[in-house]
């Protein structure tokens, strides 16, 4: 039996994670507790490390049994709740927490544990001290939550509320799902669009991402038509502060922010429904699928690096592609594509497509390229008014960028030059 040990299970969405950081901010007699995803293959030095760092300890050796060890000197001191979030096989004794370096408590010292599973059989194996099961919310409980997530008080039309309250019944009661869905009684806007923005990504995404997401949405018009950038930057800030107080987007570490798996399979439900044609998939997965009505696509975590011959998707406004070998045919049918960003790595040849293709669309206002080295093909992107190039040295892009009179924003971050950098451009930047 694993003494000092707590844990809950319950379905996938009802919450266990929330709770138990409720649950370990109001024990008392121990410090801040330490928060870690398991997740279905551990990482253990990823979980080392964000437990250094809720500690805040520095670690002064590189392996992972040398830091278990560090990590055990520091936490058998003292008294700590180390709270283990979506474990997915059993951990049968003292072994496996030896492994990453936590001690449980012993003579009033050491490590409380709370873990949360989805599965019974985990519970069953580990024969923790506690054992809870998380059920779904009844339909009260249910209703308030969603009210109180939504806003919805007495001023609200009958006809929303008629909405929410079909809306509340397809959730079955998890709170994740309702705490999610609410964004559809919301007006269509910031908000709700930030969020599908937001799963065009990897689950874990840097606190910086913001800059990326101001330059889709200026693209994109995603606020109307405004008459700054700066307005726009303000508009953006706020609906990534909002989704954070509202829990859809968590903060990871100091420097990430992260969505829930769930969370962005709820938004990526919602962004289908409602039309917007949002897709993440592999190559094999679009091979099988109709997806002509696409307004999105991201590929930037993909297997395989060759895109269909086929993608023609003609209502295109976003692509998102990483390392992906593309036939430049593909641009001559996407008219309505405004956001662009490829990404070549490091094993993916840079001229895995001919860049003058990109001058066949029409409407596109934003692109992004990284460890690219030819842009005499970008004066003739006269529409482009946002500009990205990324970790590159390159000569006579001045030449190109100064018939770029549309251009409001220039981002041209670990880039190195061997020629003088135009102040007209700057000028108009500013202007």
């Amino acid at each position: 039996m694993l003494k000092s040990t707590k844990l809950e299970y319950g379905d996938g969405r009802v919450g266990k994670t929330t709770l138990v950081k409720e649950v370990g901010n109001k024990v008392k007699g121990f410090g801040q507790p330490v928060m870690v995803v398991v997740s279905k293959i551990p990482d253990i030095g990823e979980i080392q490390n964000k437990i250094a760092d809720g500690i805040h300890l520095k670690f002064e050796k590189t392996t992972k049994d040398e830091r278990a060890k560090e990590l055990w000197c520091r936490l058998k001191e003292g008294k700590f709740i180390i709270i283990l979030d979506d474990l997915w096989n059993e951990w049968n004794d003292d072994e496996d927490f030896r492994k990453i370096g936590i001690p449980l408590v012993e003579n009033g010292k050491g490590c409380k544990i709370i873990l949360t599973t989805r599965r019974w059989t985990v519970c069953k194996s580990m024969e923790c001290q506690v054992t809870i099961q998380i059920d779904v919310l009844d339909d009260d409980e249910a209703w308030a939550l969603f009210k109180m997530n939504a806003n919805l008080d007495e001023n609200v039309s009958r006809n929303i509320i008629e909405e929410a309250e079909k809306i509340v019944k397809e959730c079955n009661g998890l709170p994740v799902a309702i705490v999610t869905r609410k964004l559809r009684v919301l007006e269509e806007g910031g908000d709700q669009a930030m969020l599908s923005y937001c799963v065009l990504y990897i689950r874990r995404i840097t606190q910086l991402m913001w800059k990326t997401w101001l330059r889709y949405a200026w693209a994109l018009e995603l606020y109307g038509k405004v008459d700054s950038v700066e307005e726009v930057r303000i508009q953006v800030l706020e609906a990534i502060d909002y989704l954070k107080d509202s829990c859809l987007l968590l903060k990871d570490t100091q420097w990430y922010i992260k969505l829930h798996d769930l969370v962005r399979d709820v938004a990526l439900w919602i962004a289908s429904e409602e039309e917007s044609g949002f897709m993440i998939k592999s190559r094999l997965e679009l091979l099988n699928e109709s997806f002509e009505p696409c307004r999105a696509i991201s590929l930037l975590n993909i297997e395989e690096k060759k895109l269909p011959g086929r993608l023609i998707p003609s209502n295109l406004e976003i692509l998102l592609l990483k390392n992906c070998d593309v036939q430049g045919t593909c641009f001559q049918w996407m008219k309505e594509l405004k956001a662009l960003s490829l990404t070549a790595g490091k094993h993916c040849p840079v001229g895995m497509i001919s860049l003058y293709a990109l001058t066949s669309l029409p409407k596109l206002r934003a692109l992004r390229l990284e460890n690219f080295e030819d842009f005499s093909f970008l004066r003739n992107l006269r529409t482009l008014e946002v500009l990205s190039l990324r970790g590159l040295g390159f000569e006579g892009l001045s030449n190109e960028l100064w018939r770029l009179e549309n251009l409001k924003i220039l981002d041209l971050t670990d880039c190195t030059f061997r020629s003088r950098f135009p102040p007209n451009v700057i000028q108009r930047l500013s202007s």
